[in-house]
């Protein structure tokens, strides 16, 4: 590790990796072996909040064990992470994808290390949005940030000044779910008091 490099932008900076792998080494033992902190710092990071995190970090049970999850993507990487104090196990996942679904690998992966049949992923059924409601739902919700657009193709949400294209899948009248990863949630077009539709909370322009 300390051969390595690492891009930042422009910037190369030499033996980050060695950096990095040694604050993983003093996070893991500051929540694993209660270290640096005090007790009542420790309570009240894994205390649960109505939304089932603890300080940013997913808590749940899976497979009758009690685990701690947190994950993200962006712009074609994606992580994951999910932590079995109890049994001194660990999964991280990375990807140089975006259109996996972190939390679901995580979910197979913990499956079959405890003996477990993982999930069957199964396709969306596409359904058809009538002509319409096409042209009602088709615009800009947030410019050069967000844009639910019809092709040939079908459907795509358009991102970030058009960097990012994520291919859709009509799955009900009002809800969209990307084509090339299963969800958690499907994308839900709401209206507002006026009929103006709404994605994300934002109006469409």
């Amino acid at each position: 590790m300390n051969d390595t490099v690492l891009s930042e932008d422009t910037n190369i900076i030499k033996n980050k990796a060695f950096s990095y792998t040694m604050d993983s080494d003093k996070i893991i033992r500051c929540f694993y072996f209660n270290e640096k902190y005090s007790i009542g710092a420790y309570e009240m990071f894994f205390a649960e909040n109505v939304n089932g995190y603890c300080y940013g970090l997913g808590n749940d049970y899976k497979n009758g064990r009690h685990r701690y999850f947190h994950g993200g993507d962006h712009l074609g990487i994606l992580a994951g992470s999910l932590y079995y104090f109890e049994e001194d196990l660990c999964i991280i996942i990375l990807a140089n994808n975006d259109f996996s679904n972190q939390y679901k690998l995580g979910d197979g992966i913990s499956d079959i290390i405890f003996s477990q049949e993982p999930e069957v992923i199964s396709k969306p059924l596409e359904v058809e949005i009538c002509e319409e409601l096409s042209h009602k739902y088709e615009g800009i919700y947030l410019e050069e940030k967000l844009e639910l657009r019809r092709n040939i193709g079908g459907w795509e949400l358009v991102r970030f000044k058009g960097s990012q294209h994520i291919t859709l899948i009509p799955v009900g009248e009002s809800q969209f779910t990307a084509k090339s990863k299963q969800q958690l949630k499907s994308y839900a077009i709401a209206e507002d008091d006026d009929g103006v539709p709404k994605l994300w909370g934002l109006r469409k322009r």
